[in-house]
């Protein structure tokens, strides 16, 4: 028996299998480890970059985050890094942060999305240099979508490139990749835990609640969208 079931408006299975990464993937928050790594490690140190990004956390959880405001306030914390330096620092930090938080149960729709022939896709809104590592590594997932940021000198801006794949952004994002797949919105499932992906998980043609919050879970609720409840493996 499949882990999947048929789309209720179609009736058949989906073709398309995306995933939200953080805390539906991993069991932890990419944005909120990279500070985490980033002070332990020394990369940064002024003690505004901790109290912003835990304001800008609240915020997010809310749903109220405005996510230029964001990176417009965190990013120059540490943009002195080059695009090399923090290609190697992403390396460490999935190792350090990422790779204990991952959810078998993730794995395991996974492979069967695979098995089953659909296209597998991450998106989310944490920075695209740590998503699409994070979805390469531990997943082996070539197509992982991130907020696109610019680069001058080297260096990274908190300049957008296209829209942020956040909120309502995401219907955008996803539309963008499943044209050239000749797939629509309507084939696919997406997979999420937070009341942010609420625009993406109406417009997709189903859609599976990792552990929701709240309001997510009410919508569920109310949608009839499966609850599941996934945990990581003790360490």
């Amino acid at each position: 028996m499949s882990l999947f079931r048929p789309i209720p408006s179609t009736g058949k299975l989906p073709t398309v299998c995306v995933f939200d990464l953080d805390h539906t993937l991993i069991g932890g928050d990419t944005t909120v480890d990279w500070t985490s790594y980033l002070v332990k490690h020394e990369l940064v140190t002024d003690p505004r970059y901790r109290v912003f990004e835990k304001m800008m956390e609240e915020r997010y959880d809310a749903g109220t985050l405005n996510i230029s405001e964001y990176l417009s306030g965190v990013i120059p914390f540490f943009n002195y890094l080059t695009r090399q330096e923090l290609a190697e620092h992403a390396t460490r930090f999935i190792e350090e942060f990422i790779a204990p938080t991952v959810y078998p149960e993730g794995l395991a729709y996974i492979e069967e999305a695979r098995r089953l022939g659909m296209d597998v896709m991450i998106i989310s809104a944490s920075n695209a240099f740590l998503v699409r590592p994070i979805g390469q590594t531990l997943f082996g997932i070539e197509k992982s979508i991130g907020v696109e940021l610019a680069w001058k000198d080297d260096h990274l801006t908190s300049e957008f490139v296209g829209e942020p794949p956040f909120q309502a952004g995401k219907i955008t994002a996803l539309q963008k990749e499943l044209a050239p797949l000749n797939n629509t919105l309507d084939e696919a499932v997406f997979f999420t835990d937070s009341r942010n992906d609420i625009p993406l998980a109406l417009a997709a043609g189903d859609c599976y609640c990792v552990n929701p919050d709240p309001v997510l879970r009410q919508l569920a609720q109310d949608e009839a969208w499966p609850i599941l409840h996934w945990t990581v493996p003790a360490q």
